[in-house]
């Protein structure tokens, strides 16, 4: 459930945007609920008195997280830091460490109803959450903004360009790196790090959020999923949506197979064989990484089980699979998709 709390007196026009999460939230509160909820109520206290200490407006909270606005981008960056610092110093109960990633965002915004609208919240939380715990990542657009000298010993590292889920244009992230905070972290979880070949998207996608939660559970269950619905309700995109959202919990990665050129059924296996192989090279966080290689291509016999009988086209044109048809192979669970209203 998210709670709305934006007053009178918010930031409006140019605002920045600080998005926070709990890494690891949800295996916490199942291990140790108990104790996961004396942690959250300390998280909470900690993370209002910061960003009220430099004038930041705490304007949504849900799950683990808060989403707060600033009218001075030197301001949020200040109030995460001081946050961060205060959770690093913090005695947690045995067995239930709270590391926060923490997401920056300046840009102009749309007030409506009591909540903020617009690209600029969009961006703030998909860039929080390509982080990991103990992490601020900046977006360019903030740090132009910041007075360098005010950050003391603390820095903006530049850590390169990153596509960040569901956004069309590339972000230029940086890391806020101080001294007095554990470093090291791990390469963004940014779909330039993920294992895909999925297209970036040139619009957001928007709405559709039951026929999302129920892709997305059904990926997660079965084997095979395949989506269903007339010719130009947006099968393609939704599946591509939900591909996306659930990137994460695969250790392969996803991939598109583009199975519209496939007219014959022997021709699928090639199609899917043909998938590119990931290269070793420098990673986009300033040091050098080796990014796995794509999933390995299932041997021929366990293959042959993906190919459509001789001489009938595989159902849909995009290798989601989606299509018109259920596959009708074994685990296979189809999912309908409405026409929008």
């Amino acid at each position: 459930m998210c709670e709305t709390l934006l007053s009178v007196g918010a930031p409006s026009g140019t605002v920045t945007f600080l998005f926070t999460d709990v890494e690891s939230s949800t295996r916490l509160w199942d291990e140790r609920p108990e104790a996961m909820r004396v942690a959250l109520a300390r998280h909470d206290e900690i993370l209002r008195s910061c960003i009220a200490s430099q004038g930041g407006h705490v304007f949504a909270t849900g799950g683990d997280g808060f989403a707060a606005a600033f009218d001075r981008a030197g301001d949020a960056v200040q109030a995460a830091l001081a946050a961060q610092l205060d959770l690093a110093a913090e005695t947690w109960p045995d067995g239930v460490p709270i590391r926060v990633r923490m997401g920056l965002h300046t840009g102009e915004v749309e007030e409506r109803a009591g909540d903020y609208f617009g690209p600029a919240v969009n961006r703030a939380a998909r860039l929080q959450a390509v982080g990991h715990g103990g992490q601020v990542l900046v977006s360019a657009a903030t740090a132009e903004l910041i007075d360098r000298l005010a950050l003391g010993e603390a820095v903006l590292l530049d850590l390169g360009e990153h596509r960040l889920r569901d956004l069309s244009r590339p972000e230029r992230v940086f890391e806020l790196v101080d001294p007095r905070l554990v470093g090291g972290h791990p390469p963004l979880r940014s779909l330039d790090a993920s294992a895909t070949n999925l297209p970036v998207q040139l619009t957001s996608f928007i709405g559709r959020e039951e026929e999302l939660k129920a892709i997305r559970s059904a990926l997660l269950d079965h084997r095979m999923v395949t989506v269903t619905g007339v010719g130009g309700v947006g099968k393609s995109r939704v599946a591509l949506q939900a591909a996306a959202d659930v990137m994460e919990q695969f250790e392969g990665g996803c991939w598109l197979v583009e199975l519209a050129p496939v007219v014959e059924g022997d021709r699928l296996l090639e199609a899917v064989l043909g998938l590119p192989r990931r290269h070793t090279g420098a990673g986009r966080n300033g040091r050098r990484v080796g990014t796995r290689d794509a999933p390995r291509p299932p041997d021929r016999d366990r293959a042959r089980q993906l190919r459509a009988p001789a001489g009938r086209r595989p159902p849909g044109g995009d290798g989601d699979p989606s299509g018109r048809q259920r596959c009708g192979r074994a685990g296979d669970v189809a999912r309908a998709t409405r026409c929008p209203r």
